[in-house]
């Protein structure tokens, strides 16, 4: 790297490019989409009226929808072009260095608390040992008749009050009707007739990818560095506790967002990396990539702070709470400083929050991005009145950790 080019000019250019991935995915899904309900109005024929009514304020959404995402993307590819011009490097490199400073080092055997630390990275690291898990992880149409087979056992072998009982038959159901959508037919004897797949059938077991195209192992890699370099001296089941509650906050938010899906139920807050923990996680990675996990990890920490908070609450605190938890997440100006986009988004949602409340004891504080005793006090009373919860996830909110679910 260049003079000039710091840490947090890389991370953000790391960022900015997941982002943009999960943004083309998102067009790319909007086109089919479209071109389905297309082909769909051109050969109604005698649909009733209601139903083409259906099809056209949908098709206005998704051209919406496309458009935000483009005008998203662009921005977002302007600022990877300024980010590659002083870096001096690929924007699709995930081999950047670290600092020399990071607790994160394969071969490096630490001690204490950092032993501990590493122990939990190197269990973040191990993909699942259950086949049937590894399964899940992929897409039902990349399965071998094998591993769809081991999916149909591996629903049996679960009780029914087990939630992942319900995503294996999900899985099953997918690859059926992925290679067997027609109708089932019967010949004269009444004997049924088996139409065959409708695409050949993979023969050999594909790796397990995001959705963008990484390798497991490598974003497994990512992230457990990243727990390692941002923990600092925090115990093991308070970052683990922290995991636990940003994964939640994502699970509640596509919860909200389509209530009628069953969801996976919210994780045991106990400090434990058990296997629950390991599933969600691993399906966070896969699903939505390793940014996603990171930003579940800062939602985590920041809401473990918000519980203890008061209107008494030291504004120092709140300022060295904000930029240790998002920090790594933003690029700064000067080290120590938050990032002025995150503190005017966090004045932002007292603000919002304060409004809710239509109450004279939550006034406006100003949006100036110093996170100062106005800051502090309107923080401390805003999540008294509607809990840390809620807040960090309107929070989240503001800072667009929740786009895309």
């Amino acid at each position: 790297m260049i003079e000039g080019c710091t840490s947090a000019d890389v991370n953000e250019l790391r960022r900015l490019e997941q982002e943009n991935d999960a943004l083309e995915a998102k067009m790319d899904d909007l086109e089919e989409d479209k071109a389905s309900l297309e082909e769909e109005r051109d050969n109604m024929g005698d649909y009733p009226d209601d139903r083409l009514e259906e099809i056209l304020t949908r098709l206005e959404e998704i051209e919406e929808e496309y458009k935000q995402a483009e005008s998203w993307y662009w921005s977002n590819d302007r600022r990877i072009e300024q980010l590659k011009r002083i870096c001096e490097e690929e924007a699709d490199s995930d081999d950047t260095q670290r600092n020399e400073d990071s607790v994160y080092r394969k071969d490096v055997k630490a001690g204490g608390g950092q032993s501990d630390i590493l122990s939990l990275v190197e269990k973040i690291r191990q993909p699942p040992d259950d086949p049937a898990r590894t399964i899940l992880l992929k897409k039902p149409h990349t399965w071998t008749r094998d591993e769809r087979d081991l999916a149909i056992n591996a629903v049996f072998d679960l009780p029914d009050s087990d939630p992942r009982r319900h995503e294996t038959q999900e899985g099953v159901t997918g690859w059926y009707k992925h290679y067997y959508p027609g109708k089932v037919q019967w010949d004269a004897t009444g004997r049924m007739i088996d139409p065959g797949p409708a695409f050949p059938l993979p023969k050999e077991s594909a790796p397990v990818v995001t959705h963008d195209g990484q390798p497991f192992e490598d974003v497994l890699d990512r992230f457990g560095r990243h727990v390692a370099d941002t923990s600092g001296d925090a115990p093991v089941p308070e970052v683990v506790k922290s995991l636990q509650s940003g994964l939640n906050m994502l699970t509640m938010e596509k919860t909200e967002k389509a209530p009628a899906k069953k969801w996976t139920p919210p994780l045991e807050e106990d400090g434990d990396f058990g296997p629950m923990t390991r599933d969600v996680l691993h399906k966070t990675l896969v699903r939505h990539g390793p940014g996603r996990a990171e930003e579940a990890l800062a939602l985590g920490r920041f809401n473990g702070f918000a519980r203890k908070a008061t209107e008494t609450l030291d504004p120092l605190d709140l300022k060295s709470t904000t930029e240790t938890v998002f920090g790594p997440l933003f690029p700064r100006g000067t080290p120590g400083d938050v990032h002025a986009m995150v503190a005017r988004t966090l004045q932002d949602t007292v603000n919002d929050v304060a409004a809710d409340q239509d109450d004279d004891r939550h006034p406006s504080i100003a949006v100036d991005g110093d996170i100062g005793p106005e800051t502090a006090r309107g923080f401390g009373r805003t999540v008294g009145a509607v809990g840390a919860e809620d807040f960090t996830r309107r929070f989240a909110r503001n800072l667009g950790f929740f786009r895309f679910l």
